[in-house]
């Protein structure tokens, strides 16, 4: 038996809607594998943010060549060159550092900072912050839960510590 043509084109358009929504699952799920087995280069871990006061010159480098971080925050390896004015540094476990300039203050840790030179205060909360450490050139400070400064000038080979609140132990 013979079919009228429009039966046999209606047949026509269906097989080819048919093959076309076929061909876009299989394009959709090829790139959707491919999607899953790119790797994604891994971002380095914020581990601290920080604040300037108006009119403050500083510089920011990180440690990971290239690698660009977005906004003010530091990771390990971050340095901050503070040349005029004050930075404020919000560190893991509650930490608060005031670097006052000039400083340069690198972060090794989420729980220590170096202290190059320059003025800091640190608020360290008396539990969650216990044995953050500041590195200087001469000592190393460990917070026992408390409020500290250390000034630290280039041209004297002396650290001048101030407790405020509770205790640290100083190490050579």
């Amino acid at each position: 038996s013979t079919l009228p043509v429009e039966l046999l084109l209606q047949r026509q358009k269906k097989r080819a809607v048919r093959v076309s929504m076929l061909a876009a699952a299989a394009a959709i799920l090829i790139s959707a594998v491919v999607l899953c087995l790119q790797t994604v280069p891994e971002r380095p871990a914020t581990l601290a943010g920080f604040r300037v006061a108006p009119n403050s010159a500083f510089t920011l480098t990180h440690a990971e060549d290239g690698e660009k971080l977005m906004g003010n925050v530091l990771n390990e390896g971050s340095r901050i060159v503070v040349e005029h004015g004050v930075v404020e540094i919000s560190l893991p476990h509650d930490v608060r550092a005031v670097v006052e300039a000039p400083a340069t203050v690198k972060l090794l840790d989420e729980r220590t900072l170096k202290l190059d030179h320059g003025r800091a205060f640190f608020h360290v909360p008396a539990e969650e912050g216990r044995g953050f450490t500041v590195v200087t050139p001469h000592q190393r400070i460990v917070d026992l839960g408390t409020a500290f400064g250390v000034d630290l000038r280039p041209d004297r080979n002396e650290v001048e510590l101030h407790v405020f609140e509770g205790r640290v132990r100083v190490d050579p």
